[in-house]
């Protein structure tokens, strides 16, 4: 939503609410595969934002060996996201979704990699 806020001279000012950054965010980083993928998990914007925003920082890590595809990768961070934030996710649900939105399933696998990536996901996700 937008909130309002009174200037000087009395008229309300617009100022960019926090779902309008996250829809920008989305629609300037999330490359049309992924939307894909968010699109058929019916996730909310932020879920994808904050998973797109990890796995960048995964990729990005020295330790990073790249066992995870970058789509295998993605779907493993929405999962953690969905986990951590309350969103109600499971393996096999997405599994099945993204078989149905991309023609082949991904199952998110995030246990594979994530306890050595703990500290970094805590950063990211507060």
């Amino acid at each position: 939503g937008v909130m309002e806020m009174a200037n000087e001279g009395g008229k309300p000012e617009q100022v960019i609410g926090k779902s309008e950054i996250v829809k920008q965010t989305y629609e300037t980083y999330v490359d049309d595969g992924k939307r894909k993928i968010a699109t058929s998990l019916e996730l909310p914007l932020k879920v994808i934002v904050l998973a797109e925003l990890l796995q960048n920082e995964v990729q990005k890590h020295p330790h990073w060996d790249c066992r995870r595809t970058p789509h295998a990768l993605f779907v493993d961070c929405i999962y953690i996201v969905s986990k951590k934030v309350g969103v109600k996710v499971t393996s096999r649900g997405i599994a099945t979704k993204t078989k149905e939105a991309l023609g082949i399933g991904t199952q998110p696998r995030p246990r594979e990699w994530s306890s050595q990536f703990q500290e970094l996901i805590d950063k990211v996700l507060g």
